[in-house]
């Protein structure tokens, strides 16, 4: 396009910047960014700018992304969300949080993305309470409801402070559950030694007619080994080497080897170290 003469518009230049936060393309969008701003197209282009924020964001590159937010000329839900969660996913839980009250300030309402985020950013600091005060105006504002991704982000921040109890409560209270909403519920009993419950949970969602991906099965793999569950173990073992899943995935190959260590199968645990094609420096401490 630029070849013959044109430049591109707002609209034109958010989809080139989404195709790059997509892609990584960490250069083109930097080129991008420069053109747009030499264009002046940032001045009234809420979108576009939003657009910049959440590359920056993704690429890590949080101090351009606050730079360039604070000199937009408009903020909404959706721009303090953006920024919120570059935060949060990046392991700046304090600064996300801050730019959560500061929108609330503003006058502005958190919608299910802004929740998820924060939720994350307060779970990331161990701020329990924070994120039951988010749960309950989140269920008051009828996002739980509407959105299953949030729901199990709270499922998740009780399996991970040890209320299993509340997990299973919100679990239930979910409108559909998905493999994801197992995974989360499966993960926190393994992560707390209850083994048998993760196990027990598994088989339940067997046969509720979800599949296990890589994910439940290793967390599945470390309630077996902390139970000493060798037989199940083994079959798990089978079926992540019957869907291909050993070799793609670097995080289920170390879980299946920590599990044969645990059991004392220090063969097992060999011969699966040495199948593992990508190493990485989990398996070797």
């Amino acid at each position: 396009m630029q070849e013959e003469g044109l430049s591109p518009n707002a609209v034109t230049s958010t989809c080139l910047v989404k195709a790059c936060s997509s892609a990584a393309a960490v250069e083109k969008g930097e080129e991008i960014y420069e053109q747009v701003k030499k264009m002046r197209l940032l001045e009234n282009d809420l979108m576009l700018g939003t657009t910049f924020v959440h590359m920056f964001a993704k690429f890590g590159n949080l101090v351009k992304a606050r730079v360039l937010f604070d000199g937009l000329p408009a903020r909404d839900v959706t721009l303090w969300s953006v920024l919120i969660a570059g935060y949060a996913e990046h392991g700046h839980g304090d600064e996300a949080i801050e730019c959560y009250q500061k929108m609330r300030d503003e006058g502005l309402s958190p919608d299910a993305f802004t929740f998820m985020w924060v939720l994350k950013a307060y779970t990331s600091i161990g701020a329990i309470e924070k994120g039951e005060e988010i749960y309950a105006e989140a269920k008051n504002q009828g996002s739980l409801q509407k959105d299953i991704m949030l729901g199990t982000s709270f499922l998740d921040m009780y399996g991970r402070c040890g209320n299993l109890a509340r997990a299973q409560d919100v679990f239930n209270e979910l409108p559909v559950q998905d493999i994801a909403s197992w995974t989360a519920l499966i993960a926190g009993y393994a992560q707390h030694g209850l083994g048998n419950e993760a196990l027990n949970c598994f088989e339940r969602m067997q046969e509720a007619g979800f599949s296990p991906n890589a994910a439940t099965f290793t967390c599945i793999l470390k309630a077996c080994g902390s139970i000493g569950a060798a037989e199940k173990g083994e079959a798990v073992h089978h079926a992540v080497y019957g869907q291909g899943l050993l070799k793609k995935d670097v995080v289920l190959g170390t879980a299946l080897v920590d599990m044969y260590a645990k059991l004392g199968a220090l063969a097992n645990a060999q011969e699966v170290f040495d199948e593992i094609s990508t190493w990485n420096t989990a398996s070797w401490s």
